[in-house]
């Protein structure tokens, strides 16, 4: 308790003069957090507003393949392109999936910062190369590497809480979510509009990745320029070698390989084969057997794996991962299943399927502060119970309305 707090620019000391930065100060006075270096100041705030927009980045790139993956379909010249299509956002969510544990497991020994930043950089890279495609696999390549950035980009969400006091963190989350929300839905209509005005020529989506470039070399520079964290406690101690040696590739390779088969075979069935085909069954079985496999390592052979047992000790951890898995089902229904419903259902233009998803996005912006202020007057148990309800009657409300469309 008596190890003195590192000095780093952007801890302040300084008095705020007016009577809500005076609240803000007390609550963080009062917070039992002494051995953070971290003093609330335009500083920090600024760390905060940059660091979101790490966020920010991630949820932008997956809403633009949502928006204009059906003029990226022109690239097509056989259907073993078009089965290829598919593979431009799953390309995308398998990367991040497989690097983000050891991204994650890296930085909090060497260091954030240059993950996010060097991740920001391969986003630029990763959308140049998209957006100046003409074959389905160069856009899915430049897919790729945009997993690769936002596998360093969400790394974003655990410096914000690092910077925050712990009674703060649910508005520095809200903050951070609302950002990325209000992106995405701004993005959303800036990628309609281009696809609408034809911008670029070859229905206008290349400008879509031009622009997830621009947000991408902007998120670069300002988390380069406002955060400045101290050196991480974690990796004080250990060599390079050991610090690389230690993360759980096997788990992660593992992992990530079972939920490939498993998307493989949700994309081959009822399309390149059929359900019933040994080739799905077998992709399927492989996938299933794999993440049985997978929970059996992570359970009995490791004990700092991904799934490190020492975030097991209660319940909560397992609670927020439920919470989190309904929540990863709702974004990809949204992103992937609504989108292609509007499609075959309402519109082909999209601007028209822009608007039919904005209610979603633009809903999630103001409720990100909304469930904030839940938990903050409520205590957390009564927020993941509020938020669970909704993630349930959602779905069911939506499934309502197409049958009532389809029964019409």
């Amino acid at each position: 308790m008596g190890e003195s707090k590192p000095k780093i620019s952007q801890v302040e000391m300084t008095h705020i003069g007016h009577e809500h930065a005076h609240t803000i100060a007390a609550l963080a006075e009062d917070e039992d957090e002494p051995q953070t270096p971290y003093q609330l100041g335009w500083k920090t705030i600024l760390a905060l507003l940059t660091l979101s927009m790490g966020n920010v980045c991630a949820a932008l790139s997956n809403t633009t393949n949502t928006t204009i993956k059906f003029q990226i379909a022109t690239l097509a010249k056989s259907p073993a392109d078009a089965a290829l299509a598919s593979w431009i956002a799953n390309g995308n969510f398998l990367v991040v999936l497989a690097l983000g544990p050891i991204f994650g497991s890296l930085s909090d020994r060497l260091g954030k910062k240059w993950f996010l930043v060097g991740g920001a950089l391969i986003g630029i890279i990763g959308s140049v190369v998209s957006g100046s495609a003409h074959k389905i696999t160069t856009v899915i390549g430049g897919n790729i590497l945009t997993g690769i950035a936002n596998a360093g980009c969400i790394v974003s969400i655990s410096c914000i809480q690092e910077i925050m006091p712990n009674k703060l963190r649910p508005w520095a989350m809200g903050v951070s979510q609302a950002m990325a929300s209000a992106f995405v839905v701004l993005g959303t209509f800036i990628a309609a509009a281009f696809v609408r005005e034809n911008i670029g020529g070859a229905g206008g989506w290349r400008w879509a990745y031009y622009f997830n470039g621009i947000i991408y070399a902007v998120t670069a520079i300002s988390i380069a320029v406002t955060y400045f964290p101290p050196t991480p406690k974690l990796g004080r101690h250990h060599v390079l070698k050991e610090i690389v040696s230690g993360v759980d590739y096997i788990g992660i390779l593992v992992m990530a390989g079972s939920f490939a088969s498993l998307i493989i075979a949700l994309t081959w069935g009822g399309n390149t084969y059929a359900w019933s085909s040994k080739e799905v069954i077998a992709t399927l079985v492989v996938g299933g057997i794999g993440l049985l496999l997978f929970g059996l390592y992570e359970a009995f052979v490791v004990t700092e794996g991904i799934l490190d047992h020492r975030l097991f000790a209660t319940m909560n951890f397992p609670i927020l991962l439920f919470v989190c898995t309904i929540d990863g089902m709702l974004l990809l229904g949204v992103n992937v299943l609504f989108s292609q419903e509007i499609f075959d259902i309402f519109s082909e233009n999209a601007v028209r399927i822009a608007v039919i998803l904005s209610p979603y996005l633009i809903t999630s912006t103001f409720g990100s502060f909304l469930v904030q202020l839940i938990h903050r007057s409520h205590g957390s148990r009564n927020f993941r119970q509020a938020r669970m309800g909704l993630r349930i009657f959602n779905p069911l409300w939506s499934r309502h309305c197409c049958d009532n469309y389809y029964t019409k």
